[in-house]
């Protein structure tokens, strides 16, 4: 889904994995978030909705996800790139 997304992926290590969390419509993966912590900043990495799943408000849902995440775990700044695009549509 990520490479799908065009987000980099050559990177991720299992490491990675455990700050990734992801939401499924009961058969397949439609959406996953990431961060990539460092210390007490961490920056959200990877937001990506599946086409099928769009419009539902499943990216908002993960993004407050991540949010909460981070503060549970003393995170004192996530840092956010605002590159949005879509996926499946031929738009960017």
């Amino acid at each position: 889904m990520l490479a799908a997304a065009g987000l980099p992926v050559a990177d991720l290590t299992a490491a990675h994995l455990d700050d990734f969390w992801g939401c499924d419509d009961g058969a397949n993966l439609i959406g996953v978030v990431g961060l990539e912590i460092y210390g007490t900043v961490a920056l959200l990495r990877s937001l990506a909705v599946a086409p099928d799943g769009q419009g539902r408000g499943l990216g908002a849902a993960l993004l407050a996800h991540a949010e909460w995440a981070a503060r549970q775990r003393g995170i004192a700044t996530l840092l956010e790139r605002h590159l949005y695009g879509t996926v499946g549509t031929g738009g960017h």
